[in-house]
């Protein structure tokens, strides 16, 4: 038997659902095995809490949780504001962990070499992270979701802190990157929307009723952004990559947080610093997606 892929998951669940159904598509993959979750941006103990009574549902109060940090390198955002998905949680089985999210992130690595980040969020920790221990994060494998290519369109996770992200991607550890170039393809239709809502098991609810507090406070459907970076480690033949050299604007007046491919006419090698997911079988994935998350 192949064994588990070992995988730490960093995230801002709370806002978009996506967060919440990454995590539960790694609850419900036999493959991999999370080590611990940490959580990042504004309120990271309302997100931990909201993490915590996830893995209560799923039955997995095993998994470590872990708080991170709260406020970007530079962006200044309100560390006390309530996630709309908290708001929608009563849970009181929280206890706050002792150790911080970065020093778990560090010390998840040097423990696995063959662990993977997960990062779904703002990239605030583990920017930190290769702050504080260059070394050890220059031997890490990260995939994140983040950035929009061939577009000035600055993207959630990258634009909530900048600094951050240029941080990760000067870092030389491993990279991988699910830009808005494919996840947005990976959008649930109506009918499996109407498929999700009515699966009865306690998991699907739970999930269901956090999709209900991001529809109301956004207006948005379902986009299987972060969950795909957890397909991706399952089914990596569902996706194409391009090596390239990845930088972030930090100072653009209409591009600051934009991801831009360095690249030139003329006869100028760029080094490459990620993978950028380039295409993706979006049907395969959102079919594997609602067979593990919501199945009959």
């Amino acid at each position: 038997m192949e064994a588990k892929k070992g995988i730490l998951i960093d995230t801002d669940i709370g806002d978009d659902v996506d967060d919440a159904l990454a995590l539960a598509l790694a609850l419900r993959s036999p493959e991999l095995e999370i080590k611990a979750i940490t959580t990042v941006f504004k309120n990271t103990a309302e997100r931990a809490r909201l993490t915590c009574a996830l893995l209560d549902v799923y039955g997995r109060t095993d998994i470590p949780v872990y708080e991170g940090i709260g406020m970007p390198i530079i962006n200044t955002v309100s560390i006390a504001e309530i996630p709309c998905q908290c708001e929608a949680v009563d849970y009181s089985g929280y206890r706050k962990q002792s150790v911080h999210a970065v020093d778990a992130i560090l010390g998840a690595v040097k423990s696995d070499p063959e662990l993977t980040i997960v990062a779904i969020g703002p990239l605030t920790n583990i920017a930190m992270a290769c702050l504080k221990e260059p070394e050890t994060m220059r031997s890490s494998r990260i995939m994140l979701m983040g950035g929009a290519f061939g577009t000035t369109e600055a993207e959630w996770n990258i634009v909530c802190d900048p600094e951050a992200a240029s941080v990760v991607f000067r870092s030389g550890a491993q990279i991988k990157v699910f830009g808005l170039d494919v996840t947005a393809r990976c959008k649930l239709k109506n009918q499996q929307m109407q498929t999700a809502a009515e699966r009865t098991l306690l998991e699907a609810r739970f999930l269901m009723c956090l999709y209900d507090a991001w529809h109301r406070s956004s207006g948005y459907g379902i986009m299987l952004h972060d969950p795909l970076v957890v397909g991706a480690l399952i089914h990596p033949e569902w996706l194409r990559f391009d090596e390239k050299k990845v930088i972030v604007e930090l100072r653009g007046e209409h591009t600051r947080g934009s991801t831009i491919l360095k690249q030139s006419f003329f006869e100028i090698y760029e080094t490459p610093n990620a993978q950028v997911a380039a295409d993706v079988n979006a049907d395969a994935f959102i079919d594997f997606f609602m067979d593990r998350v919501f199945p009959a």
